[in-house]
């Protein structure tokens, strides 16, 4: 071995992957001697042969990176393959790293080099190979092979590329075609199709779609309607496609760009649905409030309502006037009136004082179904009527829960869930002796405790700038809680605007530190998760969590605490290294034991060659690694060490066999030694 290669072997044995990775790129780069360096480190093993592909692919070498296309090592020639420099001699390959080739030929856009290659990977290997080739092609050599090879291309993957090459073999097939055959075509292209360009792909739907449907899935439509909603929806309601709506459900996406139309032209639409009240629903719902009104009134234009009984779907969408219109219509029905709870179900969609009136008969009913029952549409009246005072009065109402039956407090609890964006700081002392009731009962269910934790975690999310509502939710969460390892949060990262976040955990720092000082560690994990990745750029919070990782903990709580703190994959390489330093038998946990596998292999030697003894091994168990994710990364001793304890444990006939046959998986993939 060269003495430059001795050399820069010593410097990168100490260095974790990624600092080795830097340093051999910044040598390629600078090295006089690389090309003698290289073809040394090519005499050599697999660790070695590696170092000389980086250094080739970094001084874009292409006679190195030649050579480690022909290593024997397969990890080494696939590497080399995805660099995208080695074509000659594809036909010899296996078909593995033909492929290889063949997506680095797409990814890298050198269409000359496809084009020479295609007719002989077509020859050889057939038209399937030659399809995966096609989308690496020029335009002009696309146009010429895709009919002969479109039955074995990917036309989702042709489309990116080859748009329009695409698009006029489309056309030029159904224009051949006679129009019943026209759904078997779709049926292959319609995908691609509707990927193309908006303009073009909504001309050959007009001109060439199946009458009785359209073709491709209906949520890929949603672009298209961006482009020109109103195309899109004459396409829908052409007279032949009347069957195929009905039975269709338009996703949100189309229907959100479908109701920026005027309600004129959205009446037709809407008329159809009729008889499918949930898809009139998810339209409506998509308008603007404002204008629910004129469409459902379109809707309903050339039909009889004398007797029409709405949906719920329908009128939880509907504003305020018309819902309590058409409440107010039902109601005077006679069927209606025939059944009591009729009544109190459509007496809760009135305006909020006369549903309040109306149901107070049910509240006061010696039937504990019919109370539950009513403080049920109690709430919901108010949560309809989106006014806070509506929803404190409620919330004094039910006071009346403290001497009631669990199934009655459970029922208005559950729905009292749903109003959190609508509560008060005036609500606060009503709400504290809710949950002081709830849980001092002695019949308190699980329902109940479930609907009053997740109220609490409602009210956090909406309203935790709001002291007394801040302090109420924390109580109950502690409340509710007891027992359980963690406390349930909402997630906090998808409501809160940027910066947000830091307001949040100041001010639920208190009691996260409080839970912490007691030993209970449900607080900080649930206020982790909660917040998402916003939690990575919170210092104090991580803080905290390092504080969990402490010796002193227990091991579930560390391991949960180590899971949390290494999330953030900017920070987790050198995290890593500061957990070993507090417990070694950390690397048993799999975040650990994957960041050491991946990034930090300088880490490896100590766990490697002296088994790691702590919280998190059981005492007298000898921890060997089962897996190792990214072994080629290693240095050739800790290879060798590996496949030495997988060795030990394969030739252990105390083991069964199960075990002694995982530790042979284990070791067959590290380069040169596991065969």
């Amino acid at each position: 071995m060269l003495a430059a290669t001795r050399e820069l072997l010593t410097s990168l044995d100490p260095l974790s992957y990624r600092l080795r990775m830097r340093r051999i790129a910044e040598w390629a780069r600078t090295a006089t001697d690389r090309a003698e360096v290289c073809a040394d480190l090519r005499e050599h093993g697999p660790y070695e042969r590696h170092l000389a592909l980086v250094a080739a692919m970094v001084a874009q070498d292409a006679e190195g990176i030649a050579a480690g296309a022909r290593d024997p090592q397969p990890s080494i020639r696939f590497a080399a393959l995805r660099a995208g420099q080695v074509v000659d001699g594809v036909a010899d390959r296996p078909a593995v790293e033909r492929r290889r080739v063949y997506r680095s030929l797409r990814r890298r856009r050198v269409p000359g080099v496809a084009d020479a290659l295609v007719a002989e990977v077509r020859a050889e290997f057939g038209d399937e190979e030659a399809a995966e080739l096609l989308p690496a092609c020029a335009d002009a050599t696309v146009r010429a092979l895709l009919p002969e090879l479109e039955h074995a291309a990917d036309l989702g993957r042709l489309v990116r590329r080859h748009p329009g090459p695409l698009l006029d073999r489309v056309r030029e097939r159904l224009a051949a075609t006679p129009p019943e055959r026209w759904a078997g075509i779709w049926d292959e292209a319609a995908r691609a199709v509707l990927h193309c360009d908006p303009p073009r792909a909504l001309e050959l739907l007009e001109q060439y779609a199946p009458e009785d449907r359209l073709p491709g899935w209906i949520g890929a439509y949603g672009p298209l309607a961006r482009h020109d909603a109103g195309r899109v929806l004459r396409l829908l309601l052409a007279p032949g496609r009347a069957v195929w709506l009905q039975r269709t459900r338009l996703g949100p996406g189309l229907l959100r760009r479908l109701a920026g139309l005027p309600a004129r032209e959205l009446a037709p639409l809407a008329a159809r649905y009729r008889e499918r009240e949930q898809a009139l629903a998810d339209l409506l719902g998509e308008l603007a409030p404002g204008r629910r009104a004129e469409l459902y009134d379109l809707a309903y234009a050339e039909s009889d309502t004398a007797t029409l009984v709405p949906s719920a779907e329908i009128m939880e969408v509907l504003p305020t006037a018309i819902r309590v219109r058409e409440a107010t219509r039902v109601l005077g029905l006679a069927r209606t009136r025939e059944r009591e709870s009729d009544v109190r179900v459509w007496s809760s969609y009135l305006a909020w004082p006369d549903a309040v009136a109306a149901l107070d008969g049910a509240l006061r009913s010696g039937d504990a179904d019919e109370r539950a029952h009513g403080y049920a549409l109690l709430v919901l009246a108010a949560h309809r009527s989106r006014d806070p005072r509506a929803v404190a009065e409620v919330v004094g109402r039910l006071g009346r829960l403290r001497n009631e039956q669990d199934p009655v407090r459970a029922a208005a609890l559950t729905r009292l869930a749903k109003v959190a964006p609508l509560l008060s700081a005036e609500t606060a002392d009503g709400l504290t002796r809710l949950t002081t009731d709830a849980v001092e009962a002695r019949d308190a269910s699980a329902a109940t405790t479930a609907a009053l934790g997740a109220l609490a975690a409602d009210v956090l999310r909406h309203h935790v700038a709001v002291p007394p509502l801040r302090a109420w939710a924390l109580l109950t969460i502690d409340l509710v809680s007891t027992g359980a390892k963690t406390p349930v949060l909402r997630r906090f990262d998808t409501v809160l605007r940027r910066g947000q976040e830091t307001v949040v955990f100041e001010r639920l720092r208190d009691w996260v530190e409080a839970g912490m000082d007691r030993g209970w560690y449900g607080p900080l994990f649930a206020l982790t998760q909660a917040l998402g990745r916003r939690a990575w750029g919170l210092p104090g919070l991580q803080d905290l969590l390092r504080r969990a990782i402490g010796p002193q903990t227990l091991s579930s709580v560390a391991a949960v605490a180590i899971d949390q703190w290494l999330a953030d994959p900017r920070t987790r390489a050198d995290r890593v290294g500061e957990v070993l330093a507090i417990d070694a038998s950390a690397a048993a946990l799999h975040p650990v034991w994957a960041t050491l596998c991946g990034s930090r292999t300088d880490l490896l030697d100590r766990v490697l060659d002296r088994a790691p003894q702590g919280r998190f091994v059981q005492p007298g168990i000898r921890w060997v690694p089962g897996w190792a994710p990214h072994v080629e990364r290693w240095l050739p001793r800790q290879q060798a060490r590996f496949v030495q304890l997988q060795a030990a444990l394969a030739g252990d006939a105390q083991l069964p066999v199960w075990g002694r046959a995982a530790a042979i998986r284990a070791a067959a993939v590290v380069p040169g030694l596991g065969r």
